[in-house]
């Protein structure tokens, strides 16, 4: 697949955020193809549905009803909500002053919200099956279960009353009503029914497209069926024989769910982000925009203005913005590319690579070993439980994977020769208070980062480990790193430096008392890099006993992670994202590039070579691609500004589209990460709009395009997934 990711880098200018410390210009944050990210509310439940009707989205939330005041979309905030038992409120309708909702086993709930802080529930039907879906038109709820199509009189909203059902074999997903038929989508069929008489519907079409329908809407006469394979679009104009005139598809895409205005269809996937195609020709979509998403599940999608509103599972509410005006094909960044994830159900705390390997603490399913030979697609290769412990770290070291367990401090030591079968040969408590945090191996000793401070164990013999030594701090030790003699401690709102050349007797250097909590420590060429709650210190220890702060990094987010590769920085943010850094002068680093992470929690990082690993808690290892060099040469004064190039997604093929203001030569070039040239074109065309095929047939990786002609020189970044 061309163009799950394209990152614009226009006339040389910096496409991702970037956020400078000392007070310099937030750079505005150009998400993907013109669509960008622009608020979120994270809510306690499930969000699987969301409607809009004025300042305020309302959500359902699983467990509850939530009313959000979307006056500032880039903040929204909870006014109102009403808790339901159970977790089963799966869509919200409004109308007027009355919230309607599927309810699952609950059938249909009807609230009043003419107080969007105090929303009451005036009615309830238990309607046949689980309600899934439903829409309102007039004074009749049309809701689609797993039994059919329900159909409800709620003229009177405290007393909804049953009138009619039509039964279907399978589960019905979503209803959409349109005149006189309601429009279904089926997990097997889509299935259009005659409603003139609510009291006896009548199908009068059933087709059986490839895969689970999903979602469904309907516009002037055309019909859009998202499903698990693809985006069918029908013409209903006979509702008695729908015709299939297109299909969209993405490969891997899942497609839940979509919306339709003003001849711009919002597409939203399961996991793959969002489609926005322009439908002005129903037969024919063409993309118009794009976001991509890593890690969420999205549900639902309603659209007011240029304003996207997506109900996104266990990440709530999303709001993103749309130029429909088209623009600058844009990205998350410039240099760092998401390109692999893989799901280990599990919380993943800790991660260290090598090799081909990626080892992972992912906590109450013990060490994860995965196979990352092909970083676009990692597999698990082997898995070592813990028993009843949260796994919350690992280092590797040789032949052994060292363990840390939280709750007995345990020190777990893995042999690793053989990747695919890892087996379990050494284990200690190490003694005191509190939890195990993280791990540190430096010659014969392990370091363990734990409640009560350092504990240090030599395991000289990986089957006999033995406690040796214990430097007392007076807050948990959250982490350890060791260089040389001596070991660099983040201790709660203390950074120590700890003497362990005699590693019986751990002697303190020095304490600094940081008032924020410590959470992360990195040594590299002479400089301590300590990730706080806030922000990140980089001290000067060429002196270990005299530590000198000599830069304060204060990006949004919290930190929580950061790993040190030549004169790179890799600081990682607890849900903001993270940060790439020069760091050739650490007095003076400058940030390269950021990667805005709208789910996942980042709770650790490993870089080997070009590629970042990420410990993402719930969201498992997550892989990138960095670049540390820059893409584009050209000057800023040779932007070809009146040269306009777009991607076009079709199946896929790729079609590069671009403008020429006047007629005369171009070249297109694409280039491998080696900077090896992969493919080219040129020639001589004339002014107007042209369109050019780009090669699918190349591997997995990351590509850069270069596109010259009279008017300048634009370069792409583009990432190729299978």
């Amino acid at each position: 697949m061309w163009g799950v990711i394209l990152y614009g880098l226009i006339c040389g200018a910096f496409s991702g955020a970037h956020y400078i410390n000392g007070g310099h210009e937030n750079a505005t944050l150009n998400d993907s193809m013109n669509v960008r990210y622009i608020g979120h509310l994270d809510t306690p439940g499930q969000a699987y549905g969301v409607a809009v009707q004025g300042p305020y989205a309302y959500i359902a939330d699983g467990q509850a009803l939530r009313i959000a005041d979307i006056t500032d979309p880039s903040d929204p905030i909870e006014v109102g909500f009403l808790s339901v038992q159970g977790e089963d409120v799966r869509d919200v309708w409004i109308d007027g002053d009355y919230a309607y909702l599927a309810a699952g086993d609950d059938g249909l709930m009807v609230v009043d919200v003419s107080d969007p802080t105090a929303p009451q529930l005036v009615g309830q039907l238990s309607t046949p099956g689980i309600a899934f879906r439903l829409m309102v038109v007039e004074n009749l709820a049309y809701v689609a279960n797993d039994s059919g199509l329900v159909i409800v009189d709620i003229s009177n909203p405290s007393s909804p009353t049953l009138i009619g059902t039509y039964r279907t074999q399978h589960s019905v997903s979503d209803v959409y009503v349109m005149g006189d038929y309601a429009y279904l989508a089926g997990v097997d069929s889509f299935l259009v029914v005659n409603i003139a008489d609510p009291a006896n519907p009548q199908c009068i079409a059933r087709l059986a497209p490839e895969g689970q329908g999903k979602g469904i809407f309907v516009s002037n006469h055309y019909a859009y069926l998202a499903s698990y394979v693809d985006l069918k679009v029908y013409d209903v104009q006979d509702p008695t024989n729908p015709q299939l005139i297109s299909t969209y598809d993405q490969p891997q895409a899942r497609f839940v769910g979509a919306f339709i205005q003003n001849d711009i269809a919002y597409v939203i996937t399961s996991r793959h982000g969002i489609y926005i195609l322009d439908v002005s020709d129903p037969s024919n979509p063409q993309d118009t925009g794009f976001y991509y998403n890593a890690y969420g599940t999205m549900e639902d999608v309603n659209v007011v203005g240029d304003y996207i509103y997506v109900a996104a599972y266990s990440n709530g509410l999303q709001i993103y913005e749309f130029d429909v005006g088209g623009g600058t094909p844009g990205g998350d960044s410039l240099q760092i590319s998401y390109i692999g994830h893989l799901d280990l159900h599990g919380d993943a705390y800790g991660v260290h690579v090598q090799g081909n390997y990626a080892y992972v603490a992912n906590g109450s399913r013990g060490l994860e070993v995965v196979d990352v030979s092909d970083p676009f697609n990692p597999f698990e290769a082997a898995r070592v439980p813990m028993n009843a412990w949260d796994a919350v770290d690992v280092f590797v070291s040789g032949n052994y994977a060292y363990v840390v367990t939280n709750g007995d401090r345990g020190l777990h030591i893995i042999d690793i020769s053989n990747p695919q079968v890892p087996n379990e040969v050494g284990y200690l408590s190490v003694s005191g208070n509190g939890y195990g945090y993280r791990v540190f191996v430096s010659g014969n000793y392990a370091y363990l980062a734990t409640g009560d401070g350092l504990r240090i164990v030599d395991v000289a013999n990986p089957s006999s480990p033995i406690e040796v030594g214990h430097f007392d701090t007076r807050f948990a030790d959250r982490d350890v790193y060791v260089d040389g003699n001596y070991a660099y401690l983040a201790a709660l709102t203390d950074f120590y430096v700890v003497d362990v050349s005699n590693p019986a007797l751990p002697e303190s250097l020095t304490r600094l008392t940081i008032h924020d909590q410590v959470r992360r420590v990195f040594v590299h060429n002479g400089y301590a890099y300590v990730a706080r709650y806030s922000d990140m210190l980089i001290y000067d220890v060429s002196d270990p006993s005299n530590p000198v702060a000599v830069y304060t990094f204060d990006p949004s987010g919290t930190m929580s992670g950061v790993f040190v590769q030549d004169s790179f920085a890799y600081v990682i943010t607890n849900r903001h994202g993270w940060w790439l850094l020069n760091v050739s002068n650490p007095a003076d680093p400058h940030p390269i590039d950021y990667f805005y992470n709208l789910y996942g929690t980042f709770e650790d990082i490993y870089v080997q070579n070009e590629y970042a690993y990420i410990a993402a808690y719930a969201d498992g290892l997550q892989i990138y691609w960095i670049s540390t060099t820059e893409i584009d040469e050209d000057p800023v004064n040779a932007c070809p500004h009146d040269v306009a190039v777009n991607t076009v997604i079709s199946g896929s093929n790729a079609v590069l589209s671009f403008m020429l203001p006047v007629p005369g030569e171009f070249s297109i070039s694409i280039y491998d990460v080696t900077g090896r040239m992969v493919w080219h074109e040129d020639g001589y065309l004339s002014s107007g709009s042209h369109r050019i095929k780009i090669p699918v047939n190349l591997s997995n990786g990351i590509y850069v395009l270069k596109f010259h002609s009279s008017s300048g020189t634009k370069t792409y970044k583009l990432v190729r997934i299978e």
